[in-house]
């Protein structure tokens, strides 16, 4: 798995509620919770999931693998749902 992959964000609009985002895509709508809020954030600032994963492992408490597999497994859905794509590599 390539944990060092960064990703665009699809056209949508999102919006903020209480406990995470409100992800608008044309034809449905995607509700994350405060850690997908956070990984959203962290995608959309080019972070890769190696770097998100070792922010939320410290202030979540929990080990680096887990988080690492817990944000892929999330990026992937996203990937699915073609509310993200993963950026070719190549210039």
């Amino acid at each position: 798995m390539d944990y060092d992959q960064q990703y665009l964000l699809a056209d949508v609009q999102v919006g903020k509620h209480a406990t995470g985002l409100v992800i608008l895509h044309s034809e449905f709508v995607f509700v994350t919770g405060l850690i997908g809020a956070r990984i959203w954030s962290g995608l959309s600032s080019g972070l890769t999931i190696n770097a998100i994963s070792t922010e939320i492992a410290a202030d979540f408490d929990v080990t680096d693998v887990r988080a690492r597999q817990d944000i892929r497994a999330f990026v992937d859905e996203l990937e699915r749902r073609a509310l993200v794509i993963r950026r070719s590599s190549k210039p």
